[in-house]
Formats: C-alpha cells, structure tokens, sequence
C-alpha cells in the first residue's frame, strides 16, 4: 500500500475518534447530525485508503460526499428527568429539572454533582440566575472545562457518557439544567453571541416583554433585511430574576442571537414622573446617574437608528415615559464630547442617525411597517407570527396580554399601539420620503 495512503487512512481515524463540537465555529444545531455522519465518512474513507483501491491523489473527492440520510438524525431529547444526581448532601433536584424558571437551587462553591443517567448524556444546558464561572465535568478520565463569564444561558457539550460528575468552582444559583441525548441539538437550544459594539438598529424597550409587545416583529423584519440589531432595556426586574429567562428565551424565538443589554434599574408601577424620579433617588440615582447609563450605552453601541416608546407611555406606563424621555435627551449628548468626557474617552462621542417614537405623529416621517409579510429568512412565516410565539415565552406576562396581540389575526388589525407605527422624530440624515421603512438613507454596516 502507498506509504501517504496509510498516512492519510491513520488520520481519518484519529478524526473519526476526534470529531467535536467547538461551541464558536460551527453552528450547534448542525452539531449533532453532521457528528454522526463525519464519524462514518472519516472511517469509510480510512477503509478505502487502507484498501490502496484508491489513490490519495484522488481521496479528497470522497470527503465530504452527499449524506441525506444524516440530515434525518433526530434531535436530541431532554432526559432530565432520568437522571439521578448526588450531592454528598441531601439534594432536591426538582426544581433543576422540572423546566420552570421560577424554581432555582443555589449551589455553593465547591458544590459536586455525581449524575448517573439511563442512557448516554451528549451535552449539558445550563440556565442560571449569574453568569456561573468556572465549572468542570469529569467522565472518567476526561475532563471538560468551561469558564462563562458572560451568558446566563449556554450549552457545554462532549460528555457522551452516562455517569459522570460536574463540579460548580464557583457559588451559582440555577434556574435549570438540561440533559441531552444524542441527536440534532434542538434550536430552543441557545449559543449566544458577543453583543455587537455597533449596530443598525438598537431597540429601547422598557421591560423584559416590551420587546414583544410594542416592538412587536420589528426584531425579525429587521434581522431579515440584513440589519444587525441590539436590544437595551431599562428595568432589571431584580424582584422577579425568572423574568431575565424569559426575555431570553423570547429573543432567541424571535431570532436575535447576539446577547441583549439588560436593564440596570428597578420597575414599579408608578402614576407619574415626578414620583418615578423620587423613587429613583431614594435609591440612590440622581438623574444625571441613569443619563450616564444611557449615554454610555450609546457610545458603547454606536446605533445608526434606535426606536422608543410612545409619549405616553403606551396604555400610560410611567417607566416607559421615563425611558423614552431619557433617550431622546441623551441620544444628543452622546455626539457631545464634553458631556460626561470620560466615556467619550473611552469609546469616542457617538451622532446617532435616525430617532423614531412608537405611535408618533410626525411630519418629517410617518412609518407604518408590514410586519404581515412573510419573510425568507425565517421559513415564510411573518413578524406577527414570530411575535406571537415569542411572547409565549413570556410565561410570567403572557396571560395577561396574549389576546391583545393575538385576537387581531394580524398587526395591521391591532389597533391601539400598534407595532408598526412609528414617526420619525430626529434624522441626520434627511426626511423620509418612504413609508414602509425605518431604513431610508441608512448604509448597514455589512455594505448594503
């Protein structure tokens, strides 16, 4: 046999033994099915090049061959619940498998979790209350690390094993912890990625459900257009840490995959401004604190377009007056150097190009968005669809307002704060002459 067939036959196999998912390079839900079938190609063709029938020469055509029948794999299962977990203490593990976001179990560090399953476990997905720092996870004599320092939501894979332990380094409170099996990662699955340091278009919603519910399909009408889109809210909700989850599971449904800005302050319903700035200050913000927040958001994000709330809040919310204030002030002192000079040192003064207010009446632009059209990029369905169904996330809000969004049949239909109005209330970059676009005379930033 050709010494170079051997050689190439040798690291086919190694690669058949080897093939991994590496969480940034490849997509996870191609992960799983394209595991199975690279493990076969790698060792039919080592097969063939041992055989010396073909010649090396000729053994790159055979690497990537068609393979319909991989696409069919199934997807992966979540077997949570078939897994038994010992902590060296009594440990309740309902509420880490049981799915609901308002059950959580705070680990503290040095916390060892011994998990024997019923079947082989591929990847673990974790949904925590904080980022959970270091965690590793012992199969046998393998050892597989992670350090998230950023995401509340992740997916640590190549376990393929059915015991195994996982050990907390640091002191982490988690919402839950999926199990999966072999298979397809399924899409509810999420990789997040870095939030872009610049963007098209920067949606300012005041809550974790606003993004849904007054802002309702401009996400995936956007995203389907090429935008790059960024998400910036006002409240954190520190009182009900399940809603963070469900805001993002409800971004990924409506197909935004880079991380959002979470909110800094808190919410309560509040019947006018004046108390909402006094609330404010009896927890220590004085108003040029929470302008620094948005300036720097600003600068740090460098949006082209941003789109507020109403004047009047929508149905009258007083957190929703105070953020769309708060932007249209600070969306000028941004492009200010002198105004707070330290952030403009930091990541330069920012102009922001175009302003749009929901509901708004203006002459220099009236938008009324078809957010009724099916789009390619997300299998024909429409913005409105996708919205409906990223609002369902919403698990905590979705009782109370679903009908409001779903009873119209289609965006056109909804009649008070309808997510595709909007007016334009400032432009650097002249008046719109368009009506069915937030876009005109804006350059995205891929050249389009």
């Amino acid at each position: 046999m050709d010494p170079l067939c051997g050689s190439l036959a040798e690291l086919f196999l190694v690669a058949a033994s080897r093939t991994r998912y590496n969480g940034s390079q490849e997509s996870g839900r191609k992960y799983g099915r394209m595991k199975a079938w690279r493990r076969l190609s790698a060792l039919l063709l080592a097969a063939v090049l041992l055989s010396g029938l073909v010649p090396a020469a000729e053994a790159k055509a055979l690497e990537e061959p068609a393979a319909p029948a991989a696409e069919e794999q199934p997807e992966a299962r979540d077997i949570s619940t078939r897994v038994r977990m010992k902590a060296g203490r009594p440990l309740n593990k309902t509420p880490l498998v049981d799915g609901v976001n308002r059950t959580r179990v705070t680990l503290t560090a040095g916390t060892k979790l011994a998990c024997t399953a019923r079947e082989p476990v591929m990847g673990l997905y974790f949904e925590t209350e904080a980022p959970a720092g270091r965690i590793t996870v012992t199969v046998g004599d393998r050892v597989i690390e992670a350090d998230e320092q950023n995401y509340l939501h992740f997916y640590l894979d190549g376990i393929d094993a059915a015991e195994f332990t996982i050990l907390f380094q640091d002191k982490v409170s988690v919402a839950n912890l999926h199990f999966l099996s072999e298979g397809s990662i399924p899409d509810w699955v999420q990789f997040w990625e870095p939030t872009p340091t610049e963007c098209d278009l920067l949606l300012l919603p005041t809550h974790y459900d606003d993004e849904s519910l007054y802002f309702g399909g401009v996400i995936p009408w956007a995203l389907d257009r090429g935008a790059v889109v960024n998400v910036a809210y006002y409240c954190d909700h520190r009182t009900e840490p399940w809603r963070k989850h469900e805001m993002l599971n409800a971004l990924w449904a409506s197909g935004l995959r880079t991380y959002p800005i979470f909110g800094s302050f808190f919410d309560s319903w509040l019947v006018d401004l004046n108390t909402a700035l006094r609330q404010l200050a009896v927890a220590g913000y004085g108003w040029e604190d929470i302008q620094e927040r948005q300036v720097e958001i600003f600068r740090k994000y460098k949006p082209q377009v941003i789109l507020t709330h109403s004047e009047t809040g929508e149905y009258g919310h007083c957190q929703h007056i105070l953020y769309e204030r708060l932007c249209l002030e600070t969306a000028m002192m941004a492009a200010d150097e002198t105004i707070f000079p330290e952030l403009a040192e930091q990541y330069g003064a920012h102009s922001i190009s175009k302003i749009y207010i929901h509901n708004f009446r203006s002459e220099a632009g009236q938008i009324f968005l078809d957010l009724d059209q099916p789009l390619d990029s997300f299998d024909d369905r429409t913005p409105y669809e996708i919205t409906i169904d990223a609002f369902r996330k919403h698990k905590s809000q979705a009782d109370a307002f679903i009908g409001w969004l779903k009873d119209p049949g289609a965006a056109r239909n909804i009649a008070d704060y309808s997510p595709c109005e909007w007016g334009l209330y400032y432009s650097r970059v002249g008046s719109d002459s368009r009506t069915d676009t937030i876009f005109e005379n804006i350059r995205f930033l891929n050249g389009n």
